[in-house]
């Protein structure tokens, strides 16, 4: 996929692979089943709107009403991103002997080994050095590149048995990781190590419960030690199924897991980008409950952070010495009436504690007007006709820095705006058309739609396509 943009230097090209096997023996007692996936992402940066063509944007000055006249503040700046995975699963089945009721004492005992391999590359190229990144003692071309490798065997033990009311599986894995630079690229930096590598053993277990009407998951992990993979992940679903009336589900959970590994070491041939940081463990908490029922789909989920970890306007990595405390609650409803439907997405967003650094807009909705039904004699034709309304209010969003890759504190601007998106869709067996108008209203108010500081949203635009399935 390829996509050049309205705006200077906002080129996106993306590649993907991915392919998926799956075998089991006759009498299924062993399977494997694995996929391999790839993908490149080159993302031309621009570094937003200059000044002068941000205010001729919100000014709506008709001499840029093309948009590729607007001075952008990078021009031969791009990042580079490519990765792989593999995954393989394979169990062999040592005892097998049906017990739908769970009433006899093991049953369906399998062995069994995952394998996960990923690696990372990741490059930052620029044609010359810019003031408007920062300092640096480089004049040609930069070309920083970060590459990354995780390697992970898993091996399990899984059977059935009355005692736990279902299936339980004990696991053990063994991992190892690479992240780093091939030298050290800033001399000046004060950078003392090239990479940051480790190896790492865990110990496990999953369980899947039924009891009359409720369903129970949950799983847990944990990585002993004080490495950087050190850590626990514990996880627990339970659900209640009242017939078709409605389901309840109340999730929790308890991780404590490493920062990602750019906040602990980067380098780059900017002077303001090189750090090493010894950051502590981020814990999460999270209590969430949800309700599904033909009357009204609501969750609740309350999340406890501690040392949230973040990029500060400074763009360097911060470790909040405070709590993090977020209440995001969200309910969805749709109306209908013969051939039309209203659906309706409400999110309410709150940080009661934490709101200098972790920021989200305190409402978001989602509202979709449409009809549909099947046209022609014979109805071999379904449409769809409508327009969604998408609103959330204003906030002090984080901007966006090209050289990480990441978003950065800025409490200079705040981003909040209205959109309306018209559609019409038809499928006729195995073609589907679509016909969109995004941001219909961009020209009835003011020009002040970005996805973030200095990067506006898109403007009103038409697209269309037809989709083909040769095989289902």
């Amino acid at each position: 996929l390829r996509s050049l943009g309205k705006y200077r230097a906002a080129l996106v090209s993306q590649g993907n692979f991915r392919t998926t096997f799956h075998y089991e023996t006759k009498k299924g007692q062993y399977k494997i089943r694995g996929h391999i996936a790839t993908q490149d992402i080159l993302h031309e940066e621009s570094g937003g709107l200059t000044p002068e063509a941000l205010s001729a944007f919100k000014d709506d000055d008709p001499n840029f009403s093309d948009r590729a006249r607007l001075d952008v503040n990078l021009e031969d700046t791009e990042n580079f991103l490519e990765a792989s995975r593999v995954y393989l699963e394979q169990k062999y089945q040592l005892l097998s002997s049906k017990d739908s009721t769970n009433q006899k004492d093991f049953t369906n005992l399998k062995i069994g080994h995952v394998l996960e391999s990923s690696r990372e590359a990741y490059e930052f190229r620029q044609g010359s050095p810019t003031s408007f990144i920062g300092t640096t003692n480089f004049s040609g071309t930069i070309r920083d590149g970060v590459k990354n490798a995780f390697f992970k065997n898993q091996f399990f033990l899984e059977f059935n048995s009355k005692y736990v009311l279902g299936t339980f599986r004990v696991k053990s894995s063994i991992m190892n990781y690479s992240y780093g630079y091939d030298k050290i690229i800033n001399q000046t930096s004060g950078i003392t190590k090239r990479k940051l590598k480790g190896s790492a053993a865990s110990f496990g277990a999953d369980w899947k419960a039924k009891i009359n009407k409720f369903q129970l998951d949950a799983t847990g992990e944990i990585t002993p030690g004080s490495a950087r993979l050190a850590g626990t992940n514990l996880l627990g679903n339970l659900s209640y199924k009242k017939d078709s009336l409605f389901d309840l589900k109340a999730s929790i959970l308890l991780n404590s897991t490493s920062p990602n590994f750019n906040y602990l070491l980067h380098q780059s041939s900017y002077d303001g980008y090189n750090w090493e940081n010894n950051f502590g463990n981020i814990r999460t908490q999270n209590l969430g409950f949800q309700i599904s029922s033909k009357w009204l789909n609501a969750a609740v989920n309350l999340t406890n952070i501690e040392n949230y970890t973040y990029f500060g306007e400074d763009n360097k990595p911060q470790q909040y010495s405070e709590n993090v405390t977020y209440l995001k609650v969200k309910a969805s409803r749709e109306f209908s009436y013969k051939k039309f439907a209203l659906d309706n997405t409400i999110m309410y967003q709150n940080v009661s504690g934490g709101s200098a650094v972790f920021r989200v807009p305190e409402l978001i909705t989602r509202n979709t007007l449409y009809y549909s039904d099947y046209w022609f004699k014979g109805k071999p034709m379904q449409v769809q006709i409508g327009a969604t309304f998408n609103y959330f209010t204003a906030y002090k969003a984080n901007a966006y820095n090209p050289l990480l890759a990441e978003f950065t504190l800025q409490n200079s601007e705040e981003i909040g705006f209205p959109s309306v998106d018209i559609f019409f869709n038809a499928q006729i067996r195995r073609t589907r058309l679509y016909f969109r108008i995004d941001n219909a209203l961009s020209d009835a108010g003011n020009r002040n739609y970005f996805s973030a500081p200095n990067y506006p949203y898109r403007d009103f635009t038409i697209r269309f396509g037809l989709v083909w399935n040769w095989f289902i």
